[in-house]
């Protein structure tokens, strides 16, 4: 018996198990049949069945064989996962020698479904109550739960564009029961999906359906739109297609097809001779998928010189073909051909326009194209995928009827008059076209030039849009062909040497021929033995500049040949050999001498086997090239150059010492050696008579600096040692504490230090460096003296007075000075007319009215990069104006002693005034005499009067300048002397009486 096999995933209630579609065609039977379903050990059928979950009787009413055919055995029954069951068939009171046979189709139960059995059930049943006629079994091993599946999914245009409307098919198949709905969903490009409505087919019960939706592209060409379906069966299963994608395609770029040119192909490099460029055949056939418009043909020889140009404007339709004969000839050489064919209309995406839009009646499109609309008052244009529309508005219930436009361009314009598009130009230079597509109406075009067209329309409208101007659409293919039309003739370098810095060498060759070349490089080295080859191809006529690096060279000379063969006639000229030498430093094997060292005992000069490694580098920093020159036990040595007639720029640093000596260093930077042999010595100090001299280098805020250089001489030139300091500002020297050195400490960025000094302490020394720019701005004053005019700070009301401001540099360069007068907000007048490079004298005239305050304000610029600002201010007393006052007097007076003496003039008078009235008065009035608080009280009186009259004013920068509270700029200067008397005498009054 064959078994039948389904997958369960649990125990299920399946409803209306139906075995139908028996057929007997062995005979009649002529016993009862009794269908069952049992698991498998249900045991012989003689058992009692005690498996049984499933029963049910057929009892025929005669024996007729067609009265088996479709009957049907239904009931309900739990079958559990992983079980084998089977149906069994069960005869009663049959006789003997009766077979019968059953057939099915089908082998699946699940809940509400059909089973229908193919079985042969062919027995000897006896008269007896349990003989079993068949027993098939099946498995639950297949779900009863699958969801739908899907096939033959497909899409009407695999390759569509946008605007394109594409319709999208798929199967639906459900094993089990019937498809209830599905839902289609697709991202539109964007990377999202959107998932259309669920559509219901559940009412028409199909297992199989066949499903579509249409949709319509939206998005730019090369766009990759993904979609997917879902669906439901009846059994509430659901299934989930595969992601299936479309990719947007652009119209087709018009393209061209070569037809047996006898001198280009797009196959291969053609080659041909004088003659056959003369009568060169062109074949050329273009295709488009919306209308061709042009063709250009350029052909440029190798250095780009246009040497043929071809054009045809007058191409059209889908398919075009050209053909004629041309001459190419020139010179020999490559030549490139390149073949640009366009179209009149795309739907290509085009970049942003610049565009001139708005209360006006014209459009302009990146400053050449002009779209003019007679009467129209607004303009306005939007971007889609491929193109900018064009929006002309005008005045409601007066637009006029016949619109008139004029379409202009920098360039020539080109009317399709036959084109499917209305009022169709072409603008091949700036690659547009223009249309008037979007409106009713058959346009009439009359041209005015060929820059000028004028488009007519008859419309009522008061607004207008067309769909409108966009860029062409083209293609451009490049082809090559060699014209062998002179002979080959190289102009080779004569032999020469060339020397490099490090171990690589480049090998530069001119190479002078009409014709292609290849140039074979081959390197010998000292001993002419072959150690590399290059190969260089390169194509055209004229001059050719060879390059090629041999590198991870050792040897000090090299041979390089070069051979140029000319692919064309196979022509070989090979140079003579060219010599290369490596420019290094050498331990005077070979080479020059350009520095010879000595080691020396510091005291007495005399020479000392010792020990050193000085390390050069050289050749910057691309790459640093080093060299290391060792010895042992020697007090004299070389360096040399190789070749001998070169010259290196280089650093060292050499490190020495011998026994009983201390080691000590020497850096040398940027120093030049060529064919000049240069002398040094190497002084050592016997350790028993020196110690070490520490300094610590710091800038004015006390960082340490490090890679400062430290040199240490005994006379000027006569170097000892040299370093540099560590990251902790720290260098260390090994000198005699009897001997005087002088110590110069450099560094980028500072002022140089240099000492003379005899270091007797092992102490750290500190020595800070100034940087440059503090240096500089510590000195902005130097050589600078200035003063204002009045010196006198309190001035008297509606009074016209001569300000001025006075200064004098002897070591800056006055490049700019001006001089202004103002109040706390308010400039009242300036001037910067009277200075020269040493000098600045600024009169102003001015009446002081009614301010109670005006601050004299001068800036001045030394050598055009140092700016400073510097100011007095004064107090406006309102004074009596009648024919005298004590104060007119005071006024008058120092109006008069200031036109004759300075600040220290009227100083000095002032204390020598002073001196005589106290002393006059101490000597000649009683009350004075013996009566010390009283003198100091007039002392201090007479220097209030001389202060507030202005004699005893200190101008002097280091004052501070105190403000606020009302009081006058620079009053401390005027009263500092009064100050400091009040302080002292009132003090000492204090200390007597108290």
């Amino acid at each position: 018996m064959a078994s039948q096999s389904f997958v369960m995933d649990g125990t299920k209630n399946v409803n209306m198990i139906s075995v139908f579609g028996f057929n007997a065609n062995q005979g009649t039977p002529d016993c009862e049949l009794i269908l069952r379903l049992e698991t498998d050990n249900a045991g012989d059928p003689s058992d009692t069945l005690a498996d049984l979950v499933l029963t049910g009787e057929i009892k025929l009413a005669n024996w007729n064989p067609g009265e088996w055919n479709n009957l049907s055995l239904n009931g309900t029954a739990e079958l559990a996962d992983g079980v084998t069951y089977h149906f069994v068939g069960e005869g009663k009171a049959c006789t003997t020698g009766n077979a019968y046979r059953f057939t099915t189709t089908a082998a699946s139960v699940y809940a509400g479904g059909t089973s229908e059995l193919s079985q042969d059930a062919r027995a000897t049943w006896t008269n007896q109550d349990s003989d079993r006629a068949f027993r098939i079994g099946f498995n639950t091993s297949a779900s009863l739960e699958e969801p739908p599946l899907f096939s033959n999914a497909s899409i009407n245009n695999s390759a569509p564009r946008i605007n394109d409307g594409v319709n999208i098919n798929i199967t639906l198949t459900d094993l089990i029961s019937n498809v209830s709905g599905y839902i289609f969903a697709w991202d539109n490009g964007t990377g999202s999906f959107i998932n259309d409505s669920f559509v219901s087919i559940e009412s028409q019960r199909f297992s199989i359906a066949n499903v579509s939706v249409n949709k319509t592209i939206e998005v730019p060409e090369a766009t990759v739109i993904q979609y997917q379906w879902f669906a439901n069966d009846t059994s509430g299963n659901l299934g989930t297609s595969s992601v299936f994608t479309v990719t947007v395609a652009g119209f087709t770029a018009p393209n061209e097809t070569i037809h047996g040119n006898t001198f280009f192909n797009p196959n291969n490099l053609t080659i041909i001779s004088l003659a056959e460029s003369e009568v060169a055949f062109l074949n050329l056939s273009f295709e488009d998928n919306i209308e061709l418009f042009g063709m250009e043909m350029r052909i440029r020889d190798e250095d780009d010189v246009l040497v043929f140009n071809f054009t045809n404007s007058s191409l059209g339709g889908t398919l075009d073909n050209m053909t004629r004969t041309i001459n190419v000839s020139s010179h020999q050489g490559f030549f490139t051909v390149n073949i640009t064919v366009t179209d009149t209309h795309t739907a290509r995406f085009i970049p942003d326009y610049k565009i001139d839009k708005g209360i006006q009646n014209y459009l302009i499109f990146n400053d050449k194209i002009r779209i003019t609309a007679e009467g129209a008052i607004y303009t306005n244009s939007k971007k889609d995928f491929d193109s900018y529309s064009m929006e002309f508005n005008y005045i409601p219930f007066f637009a006029p009827k016949n619109k008139v436009f004029y379409v202009e361009s920098d360039s020539k314009l080109y009317y399709r008059k036959d084109s499917i598009y209305k009022a169709h130009f072409v603008d091949s230079k700036n690659e547009n076209w223009i249309d008037f597509e979007g409106i009713e109406g058959k346009p009439t075009v009359t041209k005015i030039n060929d820059l000028k067209w004028k488009v007519e329309f008859y419309n009522t409208d008061s607004k207008l849009i067309f769909n409108s101007i966009g860029g062409l659409n083209k293609n451009s293919n490049f082809y090559k062909y060699y014209l062998a039309n002179a002979s080959i003739d190289f102009v080779l370098p004569t032999t020469t040497t060339v020397s490099s810095i490090s171990g690589s060498i480049t090998l530069s060759l001119n190479v002078t021929g009409n014709a292609r070349n290849k140039t074979i490089f081959k390197l010998h080295n000292s001993s002419k033995n072959l150690i590399d080859t290059f190969n260089v191809s390169n194509n055209g006529t004229g001059t050719f500049f060879y390059n090629h690096t041999f590198t991870g060279l050792t040897d000090t000379t090299f041979f390089i040949n070069a051979t140029n063969v000319d692919i064309v006639g196979q022509h070989i000229n090979s140079t003579t050999t060219i010599k290369f030498q490596i420019i290094t430093f050498t331990d005077c094997t070979t080479g020059f001498g350009v520095i010879n060292y000595t080691i020396v005992d510091e005291g007495n000069s005399s020479l000392i086997d010792g020990d050193a490694s000085i390390v050069f580098t050289f050749n910057g920093s691309s790459p640093t090239e080093t060299f290391t020159r060792t010895i042992t036990s020697e007090n004299n040595f070389s360096v040399c150059i190789f070749p001998p007639e070169e010259r290196l720029t280089a650093d060292y640093t050499a490190t020495y010492s011998s026994l009983v000596y201390q080691e000590r260093v020497v850096v040398v930077t940027d120093s030049i050696y060529s064919n000049t042999t240069q002398t040094k010595q190497l002084k050592l100090l016997r350790q028993v008579d020196g110690i070490f001299a520490t300094f610590r280098l710091i800038d004015s805020f006390q960082n340490p600096l490090s890679g400062v250089a430290g040199v240490v001489e005994i006379t000027a030139g006569d170097e000892v040692e040299s370093r540099n300091t560590d990251d902790a500002g720290i260098v260390t020297f090994f000198v005699d504490p009897d001997t005087t050195y002088i110590f110069t400490f450099t560094k980028a960025g500072f002022k140089s230090s240099v000492s003379s000094l005899r270091v007797t302490t092992t102490d750290i020394i500190t020595v800070t460096l100034e940087s440059e720019a503090e240096a500089i701005q510590a000195s902005i004053y130097t050589g600078i003296n200035y003063f204002f005019k009045p010196s006198n700070n309190v001035l008297n009301n509606k009074t016209e007075i001569n300000f001025v401001f006075n200064m004098t540099s002897s070591f800056w360069n006055i490049t700019g000075c001006s001089f202004r007068l103002r109040n706390i907000t308010t400039s009242f007048n300036s001037s910067s007319l009277t200075f020269n490079g040493s000098e600045c004298i600024i009169p102003i005239t001015f009446n002081t009215g009614n301010h109670t305050t005006i601050i004299g304000e001068a800036t001045y610029q030394l050598n055009n990069t140092l700016n400073n600002t510097v100011s007095v201010q004064y107090t406006v007393l309102f004074t009596f104006q009648g024919q005298f006052s004590l104060k007119t007097f005071i006024d008058d007076i120092n109006s008069f002693v200031s036109a004759g003496f300075n600040d220290f003039a009227r100083f000095i008078l002032s204390i020598i005034i002073i001196i005589g009235i106290v002393g006059w008065a101490s000597l000649e009035l009683s009350v004075f005499r013996g009566e010390e608080e009283i003198l100091i009280g007039l002392t201090i009186a007479l220097i209030f009067m001389f202060s507030y009259i202005g004699w005893l004013n200190m101008p002097l920068d280091s004052l501070p300048s105190i403000k606020g509270w009302g009081l006058p700029e620079n009053w401390l200067n005027q009263w500092i002397v009064f100050i400091l008397s009040l302080l002292g005498g009132g003090s000492f009054i204090i200390r007597k009486k108290f």
